[in-house]
């Protein structure tokens, strides 16, 4: 039975790593539910893509929102419960942990990328970022990792592990190279609001008004 790890780092930013997030049973049933969803997957345009400058997209790869199920996820379930275990964890930054107790998560994002498949650099809306990385053991490929560029900073995105950051850091995910056509990395992204009086479902459909990702500079395009 795995235990997750809970590493928080302050640099080249604050942010915090999550290593062994799902047990080998959770594994099995995400991928099954993964494996369900396929047929559902939207192009960037259905998934609130950030855009350029010149209003295309910055996104080429596949997703659906979880939040738009007709059934609840199990996926959803498992993040929760992570969440929690990140809120108990000890945290070298007191005002970094004020604010993520101070959040409502949700409108889990689940993200597709295959071959040549890239996200240029943009930032979420939102406060933190949560991207759990996933993919088959069959899957080989390179690249694909988290790129942000204010920092020069790669940060290697390992199979069960996840990161957590502040939304406003631009990223971006690098080209996914692969040697045949069945190789897939698949990210959960998993946005946050301040919870206040407006009600989450509220908050949700707002959020989605304005997608989960926002433009930025001609600078990182």
């Amino acid at each position: 039975l795995l235990i997750m790890k809970v590493i928080h780092h302050n640099e080249p930013f604050l942010h915090v790593t999550l290593e062994d997030v799902f047990s080998s049973r959770e594994l099995e049933i995400v991928h099954e539910e993964i494996k369900g969803l396929k047929q559902y997957f939207g192009n960037p345009d259905v998934t609130g893509t950030a855009l350029s400058q010149d209003d295309e997209p910055l996104k080429k790869g596949d997703g659906i929102f979880l939040l738009q199920l007709d059934y609840e996820s199990k996926i959803t379930k498992f993040i929760d419960k992570r969440i929690k275990q990140i809120g108990k964890s000890e945290w070298k930054n007191p005002t970094f942990r004020r604010v993520f107790h101070s959040l409502v998560w949700g409108n889990e994002l689940l993200n597709c990328y295959k071959g040549n498949d890239y996200y240029k650099p943009h930032f979420d809306h939102g406060v933190f970022s949560l991207i759990f990385f996933l993919w088959e053991d069959t899957s080989t490929f390179d690249g694909g990792d988290l790129y942000f560029p204010e920092y020069d900073y790669i940060h290697k995105c390992n199979n069960n592990h996840a990161i957590l950051f502040n939304s406003k850091e631009i990223h971006g995910v690098t080209p996914l190279v692969t040697k045949d056509e069945t190789s897939t990395r698949y990210s959960i992204v998993t946005f946050s609001v301040q919870n206040e009086t407006q009600s989450l479902h509220d908050k949700w459909k707002d959020f989605n008004r304005k997608s989960s990702a926002a433009s930025i500079s001609s600078l990182y395009q």
